[in-house]
């Protein structure tokens, strides 16, 4: 099956203060799972500390290693939506700090309204070079690679990340092998890194620090925490990819690089390399 997926279809703009807090609905795992195999007819399974859903590996693969991939500003343009339809630059408070990750300035509930009803309207667009990300990322899945995306992304968000007016494409063509809505937007709840460790052993079979790892988040605290939770992986690549949102980090921040294809590109060659080096030994 050919790959299309250099473009998505967004939904129209919003309406001015049209994002109220009205009802959204928060998938259940068992909806989760049901939505999950609907794109990929394969028998799905989940880690029951997080909510989730995989596709479970067929049997004899082996796999050779684990990636996690962040969403909102890695794969999909959330904070910029939010900065459109406020009318608002980068540095404005309310929409750089969406998330809640402002520094010590509290978050508005009406932000995070705005982002449910943005993503749930099909408004966040995918990020620039989002086709050749997907091309990279199944270059990737084909050395045998584990793919999961772990997501703070908010509750009530589920559906419209996972269908087509998202992720969909992707999915149906077997790139992600799973997704995990590890909220902890600042740490809390299930950590991304505990998380993909979870999936690690718990779905794809594979020892925490048996095989190679590699992260892509816009948020540097998250890669940090992999770096203990995988204290004892020697083949450990950890990704940021610079925006607006997160410009204010130094340029000698060890993560960073200039753009989301840069992480992938970045990944990719990370792969290539430590995989071969494998099969010579």
């Amino acid at each position: 099956m050919s790959l299309t997926l250099d473009a998505i279809t967004v939904g129209s703009e919003l309406e001015k203060s049209s994002y109220v807090p009205s009802d959204y609905h928060e998938l259940t795992p068992d909806e989760l799972t049901a939505q999950w195999h609907s794109l990929t007819s394969r028998e799905t399974v989940f880690v029951s500390e997080v909510l989730s859903t995989f596709t479970k590996p067929l049997q004899g693969t082996k796999l050779r290693g684990a990636l996690m991939v962040d969403l909102c500003e890695v794969l999909r343009e959330t904070g910029m939506a939010c900065r459109q339809e406020l009318n608002e630059q980068p540095t404005d408070v309310s929409t750089s700090n969406y998330w809640g990750v402002n520094r010590g300035i509290a978050v508005d509930k009406n932000d995070l309204d705005l982002v449910r009803s943005l993503m749930n309207k099909g408004s966040v667009r995918p990020i620039k070079d989002y086709g050749k990300i997907m091309r990279r990322l199944r270059s990737i899945h084909e050395m045998g690679v584990a793919i999961v995306s772990v997501t703070a992304t908010l509750e009530g968000c589920e559906a419209a990340t996972i269908d087509d007016r998202f992720l969909g494409e992707a999915i149906r063509h077997g790139i992600f092998d799973g997704i995990m809505f590890a909220r902890g937007h600042m740490g809390g709840r299930v950590p991304k890194a505990q998380a993909l460790k979870f999936a690690m052993e718990q779905i794809f079979d594979m020892g925490a620090d048996a095989v190679p790892v590699a992260a892509i988040d816009d948020s540097t605290h998250h890669l940090d925490a992999f770096k203990d939770v995988f204290a004892n992986n020697p083949n450990l690549e950890l990704r940021a990819p610079r925006h607006e949102g997160n410009a204010h980090l130094p340029a000698s921040q060890k993560y960073l690089v200039d753009s989301p294809l840069a992480a992938f590109d970045s990944v990719h060659t990370y792969f290539q390399a430590v995989l071969q080096r494998g099969e010579a030994a």
